[in-house]
């Protein structure tokens, strides 16, 4: 889970404040902006839990943030009074390689992370909760060998109903075989 976790809490720290897309106004509700954060927050709700310390304490305070209405820049965590929290953000924040200049001399244009956010963010989640859904059939599976008739039925229905997530979420990853790690 560690490398689902880091690329969320990344994205979140790069692109908190951008905003993906625009829900259109309607009679109840004027129209709203939805950012990366209220985007990632909204799409992990009951569903992903980020495991690994270090990122749950940088992810659970954007998400308290998020809920009470504010937004925290990426120097507020750089600058985090806590060491670890201040480092592992600089860390994830310093940029990967650029782009050569040799190719835009040429006039080809290679889209960057940003432009393709919303993309990348819903690739990882829905990454995430393959994983997560692979975990779960593989431990219905080795409860199998633990358990009378009457109760291998209700566990041989749990392990179908995951086994068709996990081809919905294969598909949702662009046909994307699933294998185990």
């Amino acid at each position: 889970y560690e490398l689902h976790d880091k690329e969320i809490v990344r994205l979140l720290l790069t692109y908190g404040n951008k905003v993906l897309f625009t829900i259109a106004a309607n009679d109840d509700h004027p129209e709203e902006p939805i950012t990366t954060v209220s985007y990632i927050c909204r799409e992990l709700e009951d569903e992903i839990e980020i495991k690994t310390p270090i990122y749950k304490l940088i992810y659970d305070e954007i998400r308290q943030n998020f809920i009470q209405g504010k937004i925290l820049d990426n120097t507020h965590f750089t600058q985090h009074q806590n060491q670890l929290v201040s480092k592992c953000s600089a860390d994830l924040l310093t940029e990967g390689p650029a782009i050569s200049i040799m190719w835009s001399k040429k006039g080809t244009y290679i889209p960057t992370e940003e432009d393709m956010l919303k993309m990348s963010i819903d690739s990882i989640i829905k990454s995430y909760k393959s994983e997560l859904v692979m975990e779960i059939i593989d431990e219905i599976t080795l409860s199998f060998k633990n358990i009378d008739s009457l109760e291998n039925k209700a566990l041989y229905d749990k392990h179908k109903e995951y086994t068709e997530y996990k081809k919905i979420i294969s598909n949702l990853l662009g046909g994307r075989v699933i294998l185990r790690r």
